[in-house]
């Protein structure tokens, strides 16, 4: 029958047991770990501490570095027993971990432990971990997979789950198969194409719910939280086989499943056959076997991922569960394939995750929280979670990037990624652990692409200033100091002028930060749109820049005026990492109670992004409605984000200069230009429907976060 690839890359490392609740420490640490096959712990190590404020920087470092040293000394001393790093720290002395009862008595024998108590577990869901890869955010923009496929080679998908719903009528599944050499297709056939051939198997409890679990974090989509591309489709392909015996040793459970180099081939053809029937992102595949230190390029899997690679399909394989340090399992050795390594919601690289030179990204994998068949819901950990993750923000980056080849989406995940560090990598790796938003932000800015229109107002207008509120280095660099504050000077209102709405906007670089402080009150804003740094900034490593907007109570913005901002980009570093203001702007729209002059004032709002030399920042305000003769005013109001002294040319509108040369040069404060200019009659005759607004850059890099367009009679 030839030899078996080891089933489902989730399986080896980790148990899919709850994990029991914190309970008292001591005496009960036996009890437990007997009752549930693993405890969690708290572990101190064998080290004198004395706290970071008492030593200088030479003692602190030292510190540290025996920290690190005694970490490393537990985890050797348990290698070869089944257990689980939950936590290391940098700071003080312990290591946190789920111990098995060998694992745990082999510990006690270690001499490595000064204590062991019982420690609780607070399991993330898919809810947290596609918010940790910016998916959600993604998502709020419309970048959400739709209109794109993701395959899942694999145990099968439960199509008739409800997260796998597309809507109420419609499935999500689009194409099924299965190939399995030992026959066990539906109907006992080797393969089939027909509908219903790529349900899950029934055969092997924990594998056959591996296809629904992986199929749920790609493209799930659900009322309370979904996976990373909910709008993509699934085509669902079974590649697996029935095995018992001598061939479940070591899989868990028997019969067993296990997946021949041959079935996988065909489903790897398979989706090179639908490549023209529809628009897929990437071929997933959770699954591996034995250990590569270097590229497998010999192998038969190499030429049905280049052919699906020559076609803009990524084929994302995940490392393995072996806890190799230098090593991968194949099919992730072979080059051209998009290898996943597996991180925790710190971002830690877990003991159980393959890791070497041939790793392409990381994503989450532990305690992941999808699908499995029969309608329910469970947490699973291993590389097979992680994989899943980038297939499905491969979805997201062909959506944004429809004719981005594999090579142009993998660096822009490579630019805009969190960089992670497996220190147990044998050499060290350090790798991108995907940023979603800020890879789509990256392929393609959003653009100023949220639109509000104020008609008809009564000898009304606009009225706006901006801040710079940016506190990078001169180098780019991620800030270090608190977020600025700054004052939003309103002038123009009329006397008998009366506020209708006031619009704050404010634009990070690097990570998000949803929320503002104004008039010393919390504001939380929307997210408009999202663009990329396009190599010009460094700061928080490559995350995009966002635009957000929140709307005031116009009783809180009673007219002309200073007002007061802060606290943008004032997130703790985190796990997002921690972004800077860019600058904010404050948009006062008004009118004349009584006036007999009817004004129309047409926002937009978003992210764009220009590069000196790249093609220009481009929006158009459509929906128009000029009077029978050309307005007497007209202006264009706009926020600018980076003004420095660079040469830039002058904005457009209708084809022609409205402002002056290099006009963007910081008038408000560090990196922000809120500008009002003058629209001359010619760019705006009567009868006038749209009219495109640009600024393209030749001196220094741009992001434009909003534009308000006013005319009057």
């Amino acid at each position: 029958m030839g030899i078996p690839v080891i089933a489902a890359a989730c399986c080896a490392a980790i148990g899919f047991t709850a994990m029991p609740a914190a309970a008292a420490a001591g005496d009960r640490l036996d009890a437990t770990v007997q009752r549930d096959g693993s405890v969690r712990a708290i572990v101190g190590l064998r080290i004198p501490f004395t706290p970071e404020g008492e030593l200088g920087p030479g003692a602190r470092s030292a510190q540290r570095s025996a920290i690190a040293r005694a970490t490393a000394e537990v985890r050797r001393a348990l290698r070869g027993t089944a257990r689980r790093v939950v936590h290391t720290y940098d700071t003080v002395p312990y290591i946190a971990l789920e111990l098995s009862p060998q694992a745990l008595a082999r510990l006690r024998d270690s001499g490595t432990a000064a204590s062991v108590q019982e420690d609780g577990l607070n399991r993330p869901t898919l809810a947290q971990t596609t918010q940790i890869i910016e998916a959600k955010e993604a998502a709020s923009v419309g970048h959400d997979g739709r209109g794109r496929v993701v395959a899942i080679l694999d145990a099968g998908v439960d199509k008739a789950h409800p997260f796998l719903q597309l809507n109420p009528s419609t499935r999500k599944v689009v194409s099924e198969a299965c190939f399995s050499g030992n026959g066990s297709c539906p109907g006992g056939v080797t393969e089939s194409t027909a509908t219903g051939s790529g349900v899950p198997c029934t055969y092997a409890a924990d594998v056959c719910r591996h296809g629904t679990h992986v199929a749920g974090i790609a493209a799930g989509k659900g009322a309370s939280f979904s996976g990373v591309a909910r709008e993509a489709r699934i085509i669902a392909i079974n590649i697996f086989s029935r095995f018992t015996g001598a061939d479940c040793v070591g899989a868990g459970e028997d019969p067993c499943a296990s997946a021949f180099d041959s079935d996988i081939i065909k489903g790897l053809e398979r989706v090179y056959a639908l490549r023209n029937t529809f628009t897929i992102g990437a071929a997933n595949l959770s699954l591996g076997g034995g250990s590569f230190t270097s590229a497998c390029d010999a192998s038969p899997f190499k030429a049905p991922i280049d052919n699906l690679r020559s076609v803009r399909i990524a084929t994302v394989i995940s490392s393995g569960n072996e806890g190799f340090s230098n090593a991968v399992s194949s099919p992730a050795c072979v080059s051209t394939a998009v290898t996943v390594g597996s991180t925790n919601d710190n971002d830690q690289v877990p003991t159980f995750s393959n890791s070497s030179s041939l790793v392409d990204f990381f994503a989450p994998g532990e305690n992941v929280s999808s699908s499995v068949p029969g309608g329910g819901f469970t947490s699973l950990s291993g590389t097979s979670m992680a994989a899943p993750h980038v297939a499905g923000a491969w979805a997201i980056a062909r959506q944004v990037g429809s004719t981005a080849s594999v090579a142009a989406v993998q660096e822009a995940f490579e630019r805009t990624g969190k960089p992670v560090t497996d220190g147990l990598a044998s050499p060290q790796i350090t790798r991108d652990r995907i940023r979603v938003f800020s890879a789509a932000a990256d392929l393609a800015h959003s653009g100023l692409r949220v639109a509000t229109n104020w008609l008809g107002l009564a000898s009304g207008g606009v009225v706006a200033d901006g801040v710079g509120l940016a506190r990078r280095t001169p180098a780019n660099q991620n800030p270090g100091t608190a977020p600025k504050s700054g004052s939003l000077i309103i002038t123009g209102i009329p006397q008998n002028g009366r506020v209708r709405a006031a619009y704050l906007v404010w634009q990070t670089i690097g990570g998000p930060d949803v929320s503002v402080v104004f008039e010393g009150v919390a504001r939380t804003g929307t997210l408009m749109g999202g663009s990329a740094q396009r190599g010009c900034w460094n700061v928080n490593n490559g995350g995009a820049y966002r635009t957000y907007r929140a709307t005031i109570p116009a009783a809180e913005v009673p007219g002309n005026g200073t007002y007061a901002i802060s606290g943008v980009g004032g997130t703790a570093a985190g796990i997002a990492g921690r972004p800077d203001g860019q600058g904010a702007s404050l948009i006062v729209i008004y009118d004349v109670p009584g006036g007999a002059a009817p004004t129309n004032v047409h926002l937009r709002f978003g992210a764009m992004t220009v590069r000196p030399g790249g093609p220009a920042m481009t929006h158009s305000f459509t929906g128009l409605s000029m009077p029978s003769r050309t307005p007497p005013v007209r202006a264009l109001l706009v926020g600018i984000g980076d003004g420095e002294s660079f040469a830039d040319p002058a904005m457009q509108f209708a084809g022609a200069p409205v402002s002056a040369a290099s006009a963007w040069s910081g008038t408000e404060g560090t990196y922000w230009d809120d500008a009002r200019l003058a629209i001359p009659a010619g760019l705006m005759p009567a009868g006038t429907t749209a009219r495109a607004n640009s600024q393209g850059a030749s001196g220094d890099c741009l992001t434009w976060g909003y534009a308000a367009l006013m005319y009057r009679p």
